[in-house]
């Protein structure tokens, strides 16, 4: 029988209200905090490789994960393919991801207005469209954009299996 200590990974996953108080200590500590955001529906070599970048850059790793709700809103009806729960849990067994939050706004600003992490990392923006970047960078954080792994995205992987 499985039991819930097996599941230790799920002490990762956390609450927005959590984060809060945890990067509060963090930051207390000298810790630099990093952000990244997504789907990441079919985690693949692309977003390994961001995450790896993003660690890079900062001591805590924390990734906001679209909730099932969300992804739906602006992929269709046939994403996700895998619930919130358990694209939270895949990002959660991850050794450089230190923390996972899954959020239903329709994109990320609000929730790194709430966290304010001193790093916020992201493939494929350019700071003049991507509203985050522009909010770190507003109280003295960093944008990076980080490199994209041609061939490595979701879709072209949904494709393949269809």
């Amino acid at each position: 029988m499985i039991t819930e200590d097996i599941w230790y990974p799920k002490r990762k996953i956390i609450s927005l209200d959590k984060a809060k108080q945890i990067i509060f200590e963090l930051k207390k500590d000298g810790k630099k905090v990093g952000f990244t955001n997504g789907c990441f529906d079919c985690c693949h070599l692309g977003h390994l490789s961001s995450f790896l970048q993003a660690k890079q850059h900062c001591d805590i790793l924390v990734v906001g994960v679209n909730s099932d709700a969300c992804v739906k809103s602006y992929k269709g009806e046939n994403r996700p393919i895998q619930d919130e729960k358990t694209r939270a849990m895949l990002l959660a067994c991850l050794e450089f991801i230190d923390f996972v939050i899954i959020f239903d706004d329709r994109t990320a600003l609000p929730l790194v207005e709430a966290l304010k992490p001193d790093i916020i990392a992201k493939e494929g923006y350019s700071l003049d469209k991507w509203p985050e970047g522009q909010f770190v960078q507003s109280y003295g954080g960093q944008a990076i954009t980080l490199e994209r792994i041609d061939g490595y995205s979701t879709s072209e992987l949904i494709k393949k299996m269809q």
